[in-house]
């Protein structure tokens, strides 16, 4: 155990130096805090379990070396008590052995390593003090972990406290104030009664009916249970065992023990003994009919060969009879009628097993139902002569068995699975077993798999080695799933590993690359909808599930088939908008996947079902006032992390880029507009931080909506001064700091940045709209007199440096994204046909202008003739041969509108043709001035590429391209 406590001391220590105190993880409130807690409690566990502690039959609490491991991890938590442990005669040198844990971190790591069980029962051996702070820690962490786990834990927690009563009126405790903490644990007690009613902790808003029928059905047997159990630890003086307290027992050294009044003692436990009796009342006046007739679907867990409705009956029973045995008891007349109205006598087992095996056979053969059912029900007796008897099987194909029948014989075939047996005998009762389920008809199979799998939370029980290739062999050869036997053996396929073979099936139906010769349609794709509405302990359907796992896996799919399948399943309402925007959107958008194909899609389909629901919000909502209810603050974020990437991205297509980011500003608008409004300042505040930290200057008028009115004008000036402060930043801090390297120094003694570098980077990085925003805003603002005197001067600095970028894309391509050249002269096409359509036409100097234009356009000859290959400069220097300036205005403004046409024209043919591949298989000379651009091009994307904060990370960027020139 030294070695152990020493590696914890070794790593807390290090951990402690690096990431600053440990006592500071006091929640789960930021990214950063949550992956410091989850990076300590997975280290700390893997210290703990790689020492081997845990032995063969020993229970975990009452393994001596693991409740060491807790102690010294408890001792070493800042609890207020901290010190008064140190007085420990045995343990006390261990108080501040290593750096001190929050109370927070020490709860996550004991949920880490599964310890629950020794932590409450910790509780019956240390000094109450202690124990308050324990339970005060538990109770506020508890709805972190599963349903199943959680509600252990609390029902367990619940026991202890009373037995903790029970010790403490009979030997009192060491404590500071007795009284005081007995009243914090009583209320401590009442809370963890309350939590039984928290949605959080029993989640029965988003499971399936019969789950949460079943879910209430097992909250009240335990509830009963622990009534009883309580009652009787009172009335057989509960003492604990004094080998369990050698193992547990921490003291406050030589503390006193103080002992409580014993009418105080009395009342309080009076008190918690009747908020049970008021919790059990409660919750069996909650059973309503829907409840009590859904038990008799269900098969009990404890004891599978009864209904959910027969064990909470046995259990009212027993409960009733315990009560009336007890005069004071007796007196809860109320809460014995509703028992009663539960309750039902237990069947001896004698009467259930009158029958053998033989005698059942033969009843079965001769079609007696009874028989049938008794004989299914004890399939743990059976052995060859049931599975060899044709008539058997036969007899049961005919019969049509029901429901509970068949699940009976799928929990026979799960229990021959789970055996150490040979492979042949387990095929054989798989082909025995489901040759009678496929008999049944269509309905009752899909009930039956529904429950089988819900039953067993999705897990592949039935699956093989051979299921996945199995099917697809199957499904390539059979994809007509409106034959019914076709759907039936695919049901099959279904109960032996649900989510593998439904990803199998939605991966065909959108077209995988691996699928491309076999076709489903989304129509028959609906056929499996029962299958794909069943939700896991996640509380996410498989559907979701599955969708995000295939999301996640970068694969293109067909576009498409995509679209059709998602806008069926939402017009079917087997997913919601709400599914589709906050579970599958959110998660792509983090998985951060490189099909941009892929992600143009999901987006395109969530502006889509956003629009058609702002078509139809105002009328749906005076008819049934649903709000469709979407995370602005789940969106938010991961929406600009992929519009910033996407703007980055070298490897694709701008115009694809273009695509995606006009569909995230869709969205983006759309939430902004109309899922807004509850947000308060504390949830905005670090929203803003993280999209400071992400945005591009240009990008930041997407989001404007969320900085504060007086902060929330980013207009082309505004832009230009976000620039010069993250670039300056970093160059005052490369003259400034000492640790910057003199080569670097150096470098950037003459390096200066101008206005237009801005705005040149600005019109690089623009999609079209942003392109058309800022040349509108530059034209006819008032920002820039010291570039123009005239609006024509306006229109000619714009033209030049959008042809400079232009030039730039066909010398520099490898740094920009596909297609550069023709998206960027595109975008200039664009704006000067608008301008010939607007009233500011007229107002101009017209000749001038258009020898602006021409003399403009003429700047990519040269380049072209470098970069390009002889047949496109041939192409682009013959669209200017005939026009000639004249005085005529309307001849002026046809031969412009012809070149435009004519240069539209040739960025289709450049697109058409690929001028990147014609570029890369092209020499190019790089001349002085695109050379200075290139330089600046990377400076201002390296300073704007991280916040000010990380300044460092962009020293590092620079100093790398420097390196690579």
């Amino acid at each position: 155990m030294d070695d152990l406590q020493r590696k914890i001391q070794m790593y807390l220590m290090k951990e402690n130096q690096e990431d600053g105190e440990l006592t500071f993880l006091t929640a789960r409130t930021t990214i950063e805090n949550t992956t410091k807690i989850n990076n300590l409690c997975k280290s700390i566990s893997e210290i703990i379990l790689a020492s081997d502690l845990v032995f063969e039959g020993t229970e975990l609490m009452l393994n001596p070396k693991c409740v060491t491991a807790f102690k010294y991890l408890m001792l070493n938590t800042n609890f207020t008590v901290q010190k008064r442990l140190a007085e420990d005669m045995a343990h006390g040198h261990l108080v501040d052995m290593c750096p001190t844990l929050s109370s927070y971190l020490f709860i996550q790591i004991i949920w880490k390593l599964e310890y629950e069980d020794i932590l409450l029962e910790s509780i019956l051996h240390l000094p109450l003090d202690l124990c308050i702070e324990i339970i005060d820690i538990t109770k506020r962490t508890v709805e972190e972990l599963e349903f199943d786990r959680a509600v252990n834990i609390i029902f367990q927690l619940i026991t202890n406290i009373y037995k903790k009563f029970i010790l403490i009126a009979n030997n009192g405790s060491q404590s500071s104030n007795i009284i005081q903490n007995i009243n914090s644990m009583t209320a401590y007690f009442q809370e963890l009664l309350l939590l039984l009613d928290n949605e959080k902790i029993i989640r029965m808003k988003k499971i399936p009916v019969l789950k949460k029928y079943q879910r209430y059905g097992l909250l009240l047997r335990r509830i009963i249970k622990i009534v009883k159990d309580c009652l009787e630890n009172i009335r057989h003086n509960f003492k604990v065992s004094e080998d369990t307290e050698k193992i547990y027992k921490i003291t406050f050294g030589r503390e006193s023990i103080e002992r409580c009044d014993d009418l105080i003692m009395t009342q309080t436990i009076d008190t918690i003994h009747q908020d049970l009796i008021n919790l059990l009342l409660k919750k069996i006046k909650e059973i309503d009919c829907n409840i009590y007739l859904g038990w008799a679907e269900l098969d009990d867990t404890e004891n599978p060969t009864i209904t959910l409705q027969k064990a909470v009956g046995n259990e009212c029973y027993y409960l009733v009879e315990f009560f009336k045995a007890n005069k004071e008891l007796a007196e809860n007349e109320h809460l014995i009628e509703c028992l009663q109205q539960l309750s039902s006598k237990p069947i001896s087992e004698e009467i259930n097993s009158v029958l053998t095996l033989e005698e059942l056979r033969y009843g079965t053969i001769q079609g007696k139902q009874e028989c049938i059912k008794e004989l299914i029900s004890r399939y743990k007796e059976w052995d060859e002569t049931i599975l060899n008897s044709i008539e058997i099987k036969e007899m049961w194909k005919k019969s049509l068995l029901d429901k509970h029948d068949c699940l009976n014989l799928l929990e026979y075939l799960t229990f021959v699975l789970m055996q150490a047996d040979n492979e042949d005998s387990q095929q054989r009762v798989y082909t025995f077993v489901t040759e009678i389920l496929i008999e049944q008809n269509l309905q009752s199979i899909y009930s039956i798999i529904v429950e089988y799998i819900t039953k067993h939370d999705g897990r592949n029980c039935l699956e093989s080695l051979y299921t996945e290739e199995t099917f697809k062999d199957f499904i390539t050869k059979h994809t007509n799933m409106k034959s019914l036997k076709t759907l039936k053996i695919i049901l099959m396929f279904l109960l032996k590993s649900p989510k593998r073979v439904l990803g199998i099936i939605l991966r065909i139906t959108i077209g995988y690359p691996e699928y491309e010769n076999i076709m489903i349609s989304a129509q028959d794709f609906l056929l499996l909808s029962p299958i794909m509405s069943i939700r896991e302990d996640s509380n996410e359907t498989f559907l979701i599930s599955t969708l995000k796992t295939i999301c996640s896996e970068n694969v293109e799919w067909n576009i498409k088939k995509f679209k059709d399948l998602l806008f069926l399943i939402v017009d079917n309402k087997i997913l919601t908008i709400e599914d589709v925007i906050n579970n599958i959107l959110v998660c792509y958008l983090k998985e951060n996947v490189s099909s941009l194909r892929n992600t143009h899609c999901i987006l395109t389909c969530t502006t889509k079902i956003l629009d058609d629901m702002h078509d139809q919000w105002l009328w749906h909502h005076f008819l049934d006032g649903s709000i469709t209810e979407i995370n602005a603050q789940n969106l938010l974020v991961p929406l600009a992390q992929m519009m910033s990437s996407t703007r980055k991205r070298t490897d694709v297509s701008n115009y694809l880029i273009n695509d995606v980011i006009k569909e995230i500003n869709s969205i983006t608008y759309h939430i902004l507009i109309y899922y807004t409004d509850d947000l308060n300042g504390s949830v905005i505040k670090p929203i803003i931080e993280d999209l400071e930290c992400i945005l591009e200057p240009i990008e930041k008028i997407h989001f404007a909506s969320l900085w504060p009115p007086s902060y929330n004008n980013f207009d082309l000036s505004d832009n230009i001064h976000d620039y010069e402060r993250r670039c300056f930043f970093i160059l005052n801090m490369i003259k400034d700091d000492p640790t910057i390297s003199k080569k670097l120094k150096k470098f950037f003694s003459n390096f200066y940045l101008l206005q237009e570098d801005f705005l040149y980077h600005m019109i690089l990085h623009s999609t079209s709209i942003e392109y058309l925003t800022l040349a509108k805003k530059y034209t006819e603002g008032n920002t820039w007199e010291t570039f123009k005197k005239t609006a024509s001067d306006s229109y000619n600095n714009l033209l030049c440096l959008t042809m400079e970028a232009c030039c730039f894309s066909l010398e520099y391509p490898s740094l920009l994204p596909k297609h550069s050249f023709t998206f960027l002269l595109n975008n200039s096409i664009k704006f000067l046909k608008s301008f010939f359509n607007s009233k500011q036409c007229y107002y101009t100097n017209i000749p001038k202008f258009y020898e602006y234009i021409i003399e403009n356009f003429h700047l990519l000859d040269e380049t072209i003739k470098r970069c390009c290959s002889p047949s496109y400069s041939l192409l682009f220097t013959n669209l200017f041969t005939n026009i000639k300036i004249t005085n005529n205005i309307n001849e002026n403004k046809i031969q412009m509108k012809e070149l435009l046409d004519s240069l539209e024209r040739f960025t289709n043919q450049c697109t058409e043709f690929n001028e990147s591949h014609d570029q890369a298989n092209f020499q190019t000379v790089h001349s002085t001035k695109m050379s200075r651009y290139r330089l600046v091009y990377l400076f201002i994307s390296a300073c704007i590429k991280v916040p000010a904060s990380k300044a460092y990370e962009c020293i590092d960027i620079i100093n790398n391209f420097l390196a690579s020139m």
